[in-house]
């Protein structure tokens, strides 16, 4: 087996870090020196992980050596 592309899918719902900080009083600068992150991503209704997959092979479909 070798591998012929890697492709991703990123949710499109961004969850800021100010969410944090109104929710739970964690300061963006806290959580940004803490962890290296700056925004989320979030599911939206009806996505999961295997339709999540299918989007990723969308995108390298047209990229594969075979079809």
């Amino acid at each position: 087996m070798i591998i012929n592309h890697i492709s991703h899918y990123i949710p499109e719902i961004v969850v800021p870090n100010i969410y944090f900080t109104a929710n739970y009083g964690i300061s963006n600068e806290d959580i940004i020196s803490k962890s290296g992150i700056h925004q989320r991503r979030r599911i939206q209704p009806g996505e999961n992980t295997n339709s999540m997959a299918i989007e990723a092979v969308k995108k390298a479909l047209h990229k594969l050596p075979f079809q």
